[in-house]
C-alpha cells in the first residue's frame, strides 16, 4: 500500500502490511486515529497532493464561515 511507504517509521504500520493480502479482509472499517497509526494529519494532507488526491490550490482554500 502506497500510503504505508510514507509512514514506514510506524512500528503498527510495518506490521500492518507484513500481513500477506490473502490474509487481509477486504470488509473490515479501520477505526484507529492517525495519532495510534504513527501518522501526522500534516503528513497526509501533503501524501494525498502529490498523489492527485487534492485540488492544486488546496492549501490556498479557506473555510466557509
Amino acid at each position: 500500500n502506497e500510503i504505508f511507504k510514507l509512514f514506514n517509521r510506524s512500528p503498527l504500520a510495518k506490521s500492518i502490511m507484513s500481513v500477506p493480502v490473502e490474509e487481509t479482509d477486504d470488509q473490515f472499517i479501520n477505526k484507529m486515529s492517525l495519532k495510534v497509526l504513527g501518522i501526522k494529519y500534516e503528513d497526509l494532507i501533503i501524501k494525498f497532493y502529490s498523489e492527485g488526491l487534492l485540488p492544486k490550490n488546496f492549501f490556498e482554500l479557506k473555510e466557509n464561515a
